[in-house]
Formats: C-alpha cells, sequence, structure tokens
C-alpha cells in the first residue's frame, strides 16, 4: 500500500518539523502509528513504549480519525488520504461491529472510485511509478470491502467487467 522509500522520507522530515505537514501526511502518520501499535503484543508495546497498547490503541485511533476529518476524507481525491484510511480500517476491524465496518471498507471503495483506481493508470497515460502505487493500493481496497462484507454476511458484489485495472 505504501511505497517505504518515500514514506520513510516523509516521515523522516515531518518528525523534523512536524509544522510542515499537510492533512493528508498527517493522516498517514497517524495511521501508520495506529497500524504500529496494532501489530505489536502489550508486553512488546511496554517494552518499547512504556505505555499499555489499549490506551495507545485508543489514542492513535483517535488520532488517526480526527486527522482523516480534518483532511476532508469523504471529499479526497488524494491517494495518501485513501491510503490512511486503508492503514486506518485495516487496524480498527476490532472497534467496530461487522455491519459498521462493512459500510466503512465500502467509504473506502468509493473513494478509490472517485480516484479512478478502477481504471488502469496506465491506460491514463500516467507514469509507471503512479500506475503501480494505484494498483496496489487497488487490489488492497476492494477485496478489502468485499471480504468485510463477507463478515457482515452480506453477499459477495464482483469487481465490474468494465474495471481495467491490471495486477500489481
Amino acid at each position: 500500500v505504501l511505497h517505504i522509500p518515500s514514506t520513510g522520507k516523509m516521515v523522516e522530515s515531518v518528525s523534523q518539523r512536524p509544522g510542515i505537514a499537510s492533512k493528508a501526511e498527517e493522516c498517514l502518520l497517524f495511521s501508520i502509528y495506529h497500524c504500529a501499535v496494532f501489530s505489536i503484543s502489550e508486553e512488546e508495546c511496554m517494552k518499547i513504549f512504556k505505555q499499555d497498547r489499549s490506551t495507545m490503541m485508543k489514542r492513535f485511533h483517535a488520532a488517526a480519525r480526527q486527522a482523516l476529518v480534518n483532511a476532508s476524507f469523504l471529499k479526497t481525491t488524494e491517494i495518501a488520504v485513501l491510503q490512511a484510511l486503508y492503514l486506518y480500517l485495516l487496524s480498527s476491524r476490532d472497534a467496530y461491529d461487522p455491519h459498521t465496518y462493512w459500510i466503512l471498507t465500502g467509504i473506502s471503495a468509493r473513494i478509490g472510485q472517485r480516484i479512478g483506481l478502477h481504471r488502469d493508470g496506465e491506460n491514463l497515460g500516467l507514469p509507471p511509478f503512479e500506475v503501480e502505487l494505484r494498483r496496489r493500493l487497488f487490489y488492497q481496497v476492494f477485496p478489502h470491502d468485499s471480504r468485510a462484507s463477507q463478515s457482515a454476511g452480506i453477499d459477495y458484489i464482483s469487481l465490474p467487467e468494465a474495471w481495467d485495472t491490471k495486477p500489481p
């Protein structure tokens, strides 16, 4: 979902000068922090951060959610905001009931459509780096929504035939 070298440079830059962070970068950072805490055990959290995992999860969950609101995620056309939303949702699956979670993953899928991820970037004449980034995000966001629908007991809806995004 993320290009690690590019994201690493952004994290380093923003950590040195937080005031320069765009709203999209702020979303991405808090979503990354939330994922990082989500992915470690209580013991690792105490050892690394000297704080309990549940407190940190609540703190970063709220911060990521607020950063998404601040970035007007429902109106966004920025890939970084969609990346942040995807990471936030991925690490928030236990925070929502299955039906609410399915609705939220549907929002990420509709944002992906608004951005045009369902159209292959190569056919749109985009640079190779952007084409690959869009493909990778597409093949995470849309299957994530279908998995969430299954968890909510909703029938899986296949992707429309007109969508032409190639595999990464």
